[in-house]
């Protein structure tokens, strides 16, 4: 596809651009837009060009009766043709959806909500919550409240799946990220590791717990800005040898 730098003068090219569009076949009709409203096919500037011959005028009466004898079955076959594409897509978009609930209200789900905007990656998070089911909305449509916010929205099953890890699994998960969190500050300052360490809740509210995290958050971030700022240096103000 050709895009102009220019972009200012695309009105002048729509005529083209519908022409080209009316005239190309489409992929589930089998014909053309020209084809089934004019009964003919458009003639490209390269083929009124390179053409030599001069059309014969034939009698109308038997112009008309092919003309509409040629547009019923076109427009038969383009019907059936249609309906086989329809039928299709619907296929395809059966294997990917699923077509009845299997939910009940209380259920903890995770919602497809894929991030939008600019600077959105492809490694971003499409599913959020997790989520408890409210009520049933309808039609395969449920409404569901978020845990990690106060968000209410109405969400049909095909964007739904079950959230099966349990309240104590996350409670376990939560106290061995504190203890690791802990053991690398301790190992920062110069504390012996090899000692047993200290219970520590699986709370992150606690003073000491909170404490360390926001400490080792801070390291990172100044490690970060300072490997930033190295960069950016060495860009602008080579080092010799590099």
């Amino acid at each position: 596809m050709f895009v102009s730098e220019a972009q200012s003068d695309w009105d002048r090219w729509l005529p083209c651009v519908a022409y080209a569009y009316n005239g190309a076949r489409h992929s589930g009709m089998g014909y053309s837009p020209n084809e089934l409203m004019m009964g003919r096919r458009l003639r490209t500037p390269n083929e009124l060009l390179r053409t030599s011959g001069v059309t014969q005028v034939g009698v109308f009466a038997d112009y008309h009766r092919a003309l509409v004898k040629k547009m019923a079955s076109a427009t038969e076959a383009a019907k059936k043709a249609l309906s086989k594409d329809q039928a299709r897509r619907a296929r395809y978009y059966d294997r990917q959806v699923r077509r009845h609930s299997e939910f009940r209200v209380g259920d903890k789900v995770w919602v497809l909500r894929p991030p939008r905007g600019k600077g959105i990656t492809k490694l971003a998070h499409k599913w959020v919550g997790p989520a408890r089911i409210e009520a049933d909305a309808g039609f395969d449509n449920w409404e569901v409240l978020r845990d990690d916010t106060d968000e209410r929205v109405i969400a049909h099953c095909s964007f739904l799946v079950k959230c099966s890890c349990p309240s104590s699994s996350l409670g376990v998960i939560a106290e061995r990220v504190l203890r690791d969190l802990v053991e690398e500050a301790t190992a920062a300052e110069g504390v012996d590791t090899n000692r047993e360490a200290p219970d520590v809740p699986a709370s992150t509210n606690t003073g000491p717990a909170r404490d360390v995290i926001e400490r080792r958050g801070s390291e990172r971030e100044s490690r970060r800005r300072w490997s930033l700022d190295q960069t950016r240096g060495r860009r602008y103000w080579p080092v010799a040898g590099q």
